[in-house]
């Protein structure tokens, strides 16, 4: 548990009262299922149910206590009312029960009607007892409010008609409920006969019990607005087990026709309550993308996720550090931008979310999330969470979602220490320079609107990344005007993006950045968008390395080095690559170099630094250093494939035809005839072509080869460049965010060093920690350096057929760290050696991206540091891990059985396909992996043109 969390405990009379209520709704759930039992097993004789209308009501009465005692366990402070209404309706059956003693003469029903008032004179008598230190502590302490969570929005000033509806239907539920439970009370202070023709005494009793819970429930959501929807759930708990009942002793015949008139009645008033009663919610919660039951939820979910001080605390507010974005509003922006992404498989997060806050709480006999006490839920999430990864791994989904939702909001910003790029000097002296810092919008040739249903062409490239867009170059100067390139993305130019993580997230990547393996434990990033990855990743070139190269050979994907080479030289000099300006690089790198330096200089690296440091090469030009790289380049400065290889496709005639999504090619007799796409996921799309390169992306390419009936080794072999992000806070500010996002290396053995630095937004998402310690560690925003480990996996990985039908909505590969153990080591080395180099450099702590809590302080040695590690992070999922260069799953290889497509990067299967993306390689490149796909490509077009020539 973090440092927070003796802020966040009950007090001594809380958990006692708690202790209490789960006594009590242990007697009460084994009174109600009893009772069932009972009548289930063949004791439903008049003399056991009596009146079934009194049967039904009691059942109905104990689920509404039941009930009502689950909200006190889950929210002591908050719910605190409910105590009140438990120990009004157990009064009330009290005495409806010594109105019985005083006409009953049977020896039996006097014993059970002593022994039930006895129970609940004695339950209600315990529930004051407990619950009256707690008020007086409260008081004591400063709790003085017994308000619950207002889960509404926070521009709503008045209460909206369908809640004022809901007010008054609850008005008449409490006068129905007052008038029949007087009714009862006055039948049993009557004769002894008018008293014995009512039926069984303890269900008259329960009766009472359950129409008193209506009358008060009803009363409360008249007179108290913020308690509607609580109250309004016990309200409808009372009727709709009620009604079961009544309609189950109907059904079979329990009792006589006489019982019909009143499940209908009951029936009315249950159908009509829940109606108003979602009515009144979905009008709090109106214009939402997610559904309005599941954003209260959410929003319970934020407010203990990003949590600052206390409330209390937050009056004094003496550090300046409080939550400046409300949950509603985090909630709000997480809603907005999964209405922004266009992907089936953001219905994941939704199942997740519901997972999280209804299904895991319901296992443990919790209500939802939104009905938790602050605490309750808090405690909840930490003993979920800290019980292991594996079913729990979509929290750490949701939270994600959270941070992001709160950290890209702008009124953070001045929280945190981050400055907009317009607000730095740095942009300032742009601007009295007199230089340029908006890109040129250059001619449109692309079909931005296809009417058509049908597309003829020679050659279609399916992909605008960094292999389909270089090669679609390249074969659309030797045949001008007869190459289309479908992209599933949009069409966007620098001009339309907005440096708003969420929406540039939403708009650029897959899965609106939500693209993650099949085990939930490694999300993995890629573009959506014309230009591809190359759009938001970080303009970093190496060339393919030759002993890669080298190795391929061996395994039988021999490529000719000297067309490789040719190849590479083309692509440099279109893409400007060149050693990144010591004007741009940002000062967390700076940082880095130093530390790494030292650890050389003075022989602490024990031999590990085998290359480095240095800086990159780029394919930036003229880079203003906004670091803004990944979510695309505003000012038009990297070079990516939208800025390059696509207006060059496109001035030769090419045509881009955006938002097209291939799914599957048709094929006969050996070839693919065409191409069955999506146009803006709504209307089918059919290509003809002679010719089809195949450059969707990893992942994405195996799974349409996989679509359109491709067996063999497709989907297999698939291989990352696995990240793990390190941070390291220094006394002094440094400001990472002010330069390019990556800009120095080292490399190791089987492993390199990066440095990395995000907004705010993406930046908290790879933070560890949870509650105040996140919380903490982002306001230490501006001391922060980043960098990461970035190790080549093992080709284990594999991209899978998908099932039918909800294929769409699942994710599309599998990979396990767990089964890559040289991976997983190395992973550890490159944290232990990262955080020797921050500690060189003068950090005070370091801080790896871990599920556990691990940290290395100022004056940790190597072996202190190795230890820690080991003891720490003891299994694969203890690392928070993520890939933005997934490769394999068709690879090159001579031999069918081992390999989709042959040296001549034409596919085994089809005469007529080609592939030319990162999907082809047998194994990781071990670098970052651009400019070896665009290599790749070129090559590929290369040896493509020559067949088609010959």
């Amino acid at each position: 548990m973090d440092a927070s969390a003796k802020f966040y405990e009950l007090t001594p009379p809380e958990k006692k009262f708690k202790k209490w209520m789960n006594v009590w709704g242990i007697y009460i759930g084994i009174v109600l299922i009893g009772t069932l039992l009972i009548a289930a097993l063949g004791l439903k004789s008049t003399a056991y149910l009596g009146n079934p209308i009194f049967f039904a009501l009691t059942i109905g009465g104990l689920s509404g206590t039941f009930y009502a005692i689950q909200t006190l366990r889950d929210g002591v402070r908050e719910n605190a009312y409910f105590a009140d209404i438990l120990i009004g309706t157990t009064l009330l059956a009290a005495v409806i029960m010594a109105a019985f003693l005083r006409v009953t003469d049977d020896t039996l029903t006097q014993m059970a009607l002593v022994i039930g008032l006895l129970v609940g004179v004695g339950s209600a008598a315990l529930t004051w007892i407990f619950a009256v230190p707690i008020y007086d502590y409260r008081i004591g302490r400063g709790f003085i409010s017994c308000e619950p969570v207002p889960f509404k929005p926070e521009s709503q000033a008045a209460l909206t008609p369908a809640q004022k509806r809901l007010g008054q239907w609850a008005v008449l539920i409490a006068a129905v409920g007052a008038i029949a439970s007087g009714l009862i009370i006055a039948l049993q202070l009557g004769s002894s006969e008018a008293s014995s023709r009512i039926g069984n005494p303890l269900f008259v009793a329960g009766s009472g019990m359950a129409l008193v819970m209506v009358m008060a429930s009803g009363l409360f959501v008249r007179w108290r607005p913020r308690w509607r929807l609580m109250m309004g759930d016990m309200l409808v708990t009372v009727l709709v087990m009620g009604t079961l009942t009544l309609f189950v002793a109907t059904a079979f015949d329990w009792t006589g026709d006489y019982s019909k008139t009143a499940l209908w009645l009951l029936l009315g008033f249950t159908v009509v309550t829940i109606v108003v009663r979602l009515a009144a919610e979905q009008s709090v919660y109106s214009g939402l993308y997610i559904p309005f039951w599941l954003f209260r939820e959410l929003e319970a979910f934020a407010e203990v996720i990003i949590e600052g001080p206390l409330a209390a605390e937050k009056q004094r507010d003496s550090d300046g550090i409080t939550e400046v974005v409300t949950p509603q509003a985090v909630a709000m922006n997480v809603d907005r931008y999964l209405s922004r992404v266009h992907s089936p498989r953001k219905l994941s997060a939704m199942i997740s979310l519901l997972f999280v806050t209804f299904l895991r709480p319901l296992w443990g006999l919790h209500l939802s999330m939104s009905r938790m006490g602050y605490l309750e839920r808090r405690q909840f999430i930490e003993y979920v969470f800290r019980r292991g990864r594996g079913i729990y791994r979509p929290m750490i989904q949701i939270k994600q979602l959270i941070v992001l939702g709160y950290y890209s909001d702008p009124r953070t910003y001045s929280q945190v220490g981050f400055e907009p790029f317009p607000k730095r000097p740095r942009y300032q002296n742009l601007i009295a320079a007199d230089i340029p810092i908006t890109p040129a919008v250059g001619p449109e040739t692309t079909l931005n609107v296809v009417r058509e249903r049908e597309h003829h062409c020679k050659i279609c490239v399916i992909g605008s990344g960094a292999g389909g867009a270089v090669a679609a170059a390249r074969l659309a100067q030797a045949f001008p005007g007869e190459v289309t390139i479908l992209e599933a993305g949009s069409y966007l130019r620098a001009s339309q993006f907005t440096q708003s993580e969420p929406d540039m997230i939403a708009a650029l990547y897959k899965d609106g950045g939500m693209q993650i393996s099949m085990e939930l434990n490694m999300p993995v990033l890629q573009g959506a968008c014309v230009g591809g990855s190359t759009v938001h990743n970080n303009g970093i070139c190496f060339d393919l390395p030759d002993k890669v190269v080298a190795n391929w050979k061996l395994i039988g994907a021999s490529l000719d080095s000297t067309k490789l080479k040719e190849s590479a030289q083309r692509v440099r000099q279109r893409l400007n690559i060149k050693p990144i300006p010591e004007a741009v690089i940002g000062p967390g790198s700076f940082k880095f170099a130093e530390g790494a330096n030292l650890l050389k200089q003075n022989g602490l690296d024990q031999g590990r630094i085998k290359g480095g440091p240095a800086w990159f090469e780029l394919n930036f030009d003229g880079c203003v250093g906004c670091g803004y790289c990944n979510i695309g380049c505003r000012y038009g400065k990297k070079m990516s494939m939208l800025e390059t290889f696509i207006p060059d496709a496109e001035a030769h005639g090419a045509t881009v035809i955006a938002n097209c999504k291939a799914l599957r090619l048709d094929i006969q007799d050996g070839r693919a005839v065409g191409l069955r796409c999506t146009l803006d996921d709504q209307h089918d799309f059919y290509v003809h072509a002679d010719y089809f390169v195949v450059a969707c992306g990893t992942i994405a390419s195996s799974l349409l080869l996989l679509n359109s009936g491709l067996k063999g080794p497709v989907g297999k072999g698939l291989s990352f460049n696995i990240g793990a992000a390190v941070s390291a806070e220094f006394p002094q500010p440094v400001r990472g965010y002010d330069g390019v996002q990556m800009c120095g290396y080292l490399e190791a053995d089987g492993y390199m060093l990066e440095t990395l630095f995000n907004p705010p937004a993406l930046f908290a998402m790879a933070m560890p920690g949870w509650f105040m310690e996140h919380f903490y560690n982002m306001q230490r925003y501006a001391y922060l350096a980043n960098g990461g480990v970035m190790v080549p996996s093992s080709a284990i990985g594999e991209v899978r057929t998908p099932l039918p039908v909800v294929g769409r909505y699942l994710p599309g590969f599998s990979y396990s760290l767990e089964k890559d153990a040289s991976t997983y080591q190395a992973l550890k080395d490159g944290i232990r050696l990262m955080a020797e180099v921050y500690l060189a450099a003068g950090a005070m702590r370091v801080m790896p991206s871990t599920y556990v809590d691990l940290e290395f302080r100022a004056g940790d040695d190597s072996a202190k540091i190795a230890q820690m590690i080991d003891e720490k992070i003891q299994r694969a999922e203890d690392l928070y891990v993520a890939s933005a260069h997934p490769q394999g799953g068709n690879a090159i290889n001579r031999d069918p059985d081992k390999g989709v497509i042959n040296e001549n990067m034409r596919s085994h299967t089809l005469q007529n396909v080609w592939v030319t993306d990162a999907s082809v390689f047998p194994t990781s490149v071990q670098v970052n992996p651009q400019l070896s796909i665009m290599t790749v490509a070129d090559y590929a077009a290369g040896m493509m043109l020559a067949e088609i020539n010959s």
